[in-house]
């Protein structure tokens, strides 16, 4: 039943994220105005956002205006619905620490769409991860890998940091020339 519950979860979690994964970056509010057709504009009813059976209803098409609707959408309730589900599968105790392996995924589901559109992590989302990371190890490991954590979440900043400052260094020497 937990499996069930983490699909359908994912599924609603899924399409809260397509609205995340297309406003976020444009600086939108992902939470004002409801969603809407991209295209038309029409204020989509409660119908039209349930995941994925919605876009099989409506054979992947705006039932407003009838512009396609990418089959993205449903790929992402999808995935995310099959990733909460696999995660309920593994850790059958419906506790802190799957709630925790779920808003990390769903974390990590945007970040990884953003950055297929834009090639940008935005920071908000990269923090919010930062710190989910440092709320486990609080929780499951304090006080023996506290540091750990610390060192290691420094570590990838560092890292990712140089990684930040290289790319920069490579397009603007590119952009010039």
């Amino acid at each position: 039943m937990l499996v069930f519950l983490g699909f359908v979860l994912g599924a609603v979690i899924g399409s809260f994220l397509n609205v995340v994964v297309y406003r976020l970056p444009k600086g939108e509010s992902v939470v004002h105005p409801p969603s809407r057709c991209p295209v038309c504009g029409h204020r989509l009813g409660a119908l039209d956002m349930v995941p994925i059976l919605s876009w099989l209803v409506f054979r992947g098409r705006c039932r407003y205006c009838g512009a396609p609707v990418s089959a993205r959408y449903p790929l992402v309730e999808a995935l995310t619905g099959g990733l909460f589900a696999l995660a309920a599968w593994l850790h059958p105790v419906p506790d802190a620490g799957l709630v925790l392996v779920w808003a990390f995924t769903a974390l990590l589901i945007a970040l990884s769409f953003i950055d297929i559109d834009h090639y940008v992590l935005p920071d908000g989302l990269t923090y919010g991860g930062l710190a989910l990371g440092l709320l486990g190890a609080a929780l499951w490991a304090f006080p023996v890998a506290w540091g750990e954590a610390w060192r290691g979440a420094l570590a990838a900043a560092g890292l990712l940091a140089l990684i930040g400052g290289f790319a920069n260094l490579v397009l603007r020497r590119g952009a010039s020339g």
